[in-house]
């Protein structure tokens, strides 16, 4: 099915709400729901000031998915190549709590 979840590799901008998930279950909200109880997590359990999720500038969908979550665009960075750009979406706890 794909991987939902934190994780902050080696050298990462930040500590990063993934979701790639195949194709076969993209559009039932799989991602969304998963996505919002791991922020939850990141900021109850695990005490995160504040989560990223990085998203290919094409990737209309997780964009979608990253708006839907109340990330915001935080603007552009490079990962793992210097000619892999990608859009850092993210949400601080004090703004995920003004929200809830």
């Amino acid at each position: 099915m794909g991987r939902i979840g934190p994780w902050r590799p080696e050298g990462w901008p930040g500590f990063e709400i993934g979701w790639p998930l195949r194709t076969g279950h993209w559009g039932r909200g799989y991602a969304t729901e998963a996505v919002n109880q791991c922020i939850r997590y990141a900021f109850t359990t695990l005490d995160r000031p504040h989560v990223i999720s990085l998203i290919h500038p094409d990737n209309v969908r997780s964009i979608r998915v990253a708006e839907r979550v109340r990330e915001r665009l935080e603007g552009e960075t490079t990962i793992l190549r210097p000619d892999n750009s990608v859009l850092q979406y993210g949400l601080s706890r004090d703004e995920w709590r003004r929200r809830a």
